[in-house]
């Protein structure tokens, strides 16, 4: 599994490092085994994946291995699952899920309002503010 997403701050730094998994059932065990796919040779600051029932979240990805948190992913993308897909996360396309992922980061770099408390906490907000998403692959 490789990126789907990379964020860059408006400098051109590399800050963010996005994966998107059509799993349904996921772990914070199950998270850190992908977790190296995704990073491959590069080293952000914050590492994000999204699977269908959880997103989870990193801090300095490539020293510290375990997720410092997650979210439920019906909760974080509540607002642009209602636009880009009506149905249930289990219903969805990849391509659907991506689309929603994608329009989150987009309103988390530019808008930062619906993001949950512990990206402000880790410093993730300031980091992406204002910055470029490049998108990696498509589903």
């Amino acid at each position: 599994m490789s990126a789907d997403f990379l964020l860059y701050d408006p400098n051109g730094k590399l800050v963010v490092c996005v994966g998107v998994a059509g799993v349904s059932e996921s772990s914070s065990a199950w998270a850190r085994t992908i977790m190296g796919d995704l990073l491959g040779s590069l080293e952000p600051p914050y590492l994000i994946l999204v699977t269908r029932d959880q997103t989870y979240f990193w801090r300095d990805p490539a020293r510290n291995p375990v997720p410092v948190g997650s979210a439920q992913t019906s909760t974080l993308l509540e607002h642009q699952l209602r636009i880009f897909h009506p149905r249930s996360l289990s219903e969805i396309s990849p391509y659907a899920l991506e689309d929603a992922v994608y329009a989150w980061l987009f309103d988390a770099t530019y808008i930062a309002s619906e993001v949950p408390d512990l990206l402000r906490a880790i410093g993730f907000i300031d980091a992406v503010r204002d910055g470029d998403i490049k998108v990696m692959s498509a589903a």
